[in-house]
C-alpha cells in the first residue's frame, strides 16, 4: 500500500481536489503565522481582506454565514465547518523550505500509514491478529483510503489520529 502512494505522489502534478487549496492556505500561515491568520483556513488570495469583513461596517456582508442564529458570535465571516489545525504540518514543512510537492505529500502518506498501523493494533486489541490484518487489508485497500492517503487535505491526520486515540 505505502509503495502505490509513493508511486502515485511522483508526479507534481498530480494532486486530488483539495491538495492545491491547502498548500495556498498553508503558504499564508508560513509567511504570515498562524495567530495572524486566526487559525483558520483562508483560500488564496483571500487571506489578507477576508479579515476586513469582519468589521463592524462590513458585518452585514457576512450575512450569517458562521453563526446561523448563534448570537453569542454574531454575523462574522469566519467560518470553518473543521479545525484547521490539520494545515499546521504542511505549514511547518513549507516553513522550513520543503516546497516539492513530493516531500509536502510524503508526510501526509506516512501519517495515513502510521494510521493504519493503529488501526491494526487497535483490532488486534479487541479481536484476533486474523481479523485485525483483514480489516486493515480491506480499510487500507479501499477507494478512498487510497484517494485520500496521500491529500494534504484533513483525511490522512483525521485517520491518523483517530485510530492513534484508538489504540490508547
Amino acid at each position: 500500500i505505502a509503495t502505490t502512494l509513493i508511486i502515485r505522489a511522483l508526479p507534481d502534478n498530480h494532486m486530488d481536489a483539495d491538495t492545491p487549496q491547502t498548500v495556498m492556505a498553508a503558504r499564508w500561515w508560513a509567511r504570515d503565522g498562524f495567530l495572524k491568520n486566526n487559525l483558520l483556513m483562508f483560500a488564496s488570495g483571500y487571506g489578507r481582506i477576508a479579515k476586513y469583513f469582519d468589521e463592524p461596517q462590513l458585518q452585514a456582508q457576512a450575512n450569517g454565514i458562521a453563526s446561523s442564529g448563534l448570537s453569542i458570535i454574531g454575523n462574522r465571516i469566519y467560518y470553518t465547518h473543521q479545525s484547521a489545525f490539520y494545515l499546521i504540518p504542511t505549514a511547518l514543512l513549507l516553513k522550513f523550505g520543503i516546497t516539492k510537492p513530493f516531500f509536502l505529500k510524503l508526510f501526509a502518506i506516512l501519517a495515513s500509514i502510521f494510521g493504519l498501523i493503529f488501526f491494526y493494533k487497535f483490532v488486534q486489541l479487541i479481536s484476533s491478529r486474523l481479523i485485525a490484518f483483514v480489516a486493515v487489508f480491506y480499510f487500507g485497500i479501499s477507494g478512498i483510503f487510497l484517494y485520500w492517503a496521500g491529500s494534504l487535505d484533513r483525511y490522512p491526520f483525521d485517520d491518523f489520529w483517530r485510530f492513534f486515540i484508538l489504540f490508547l
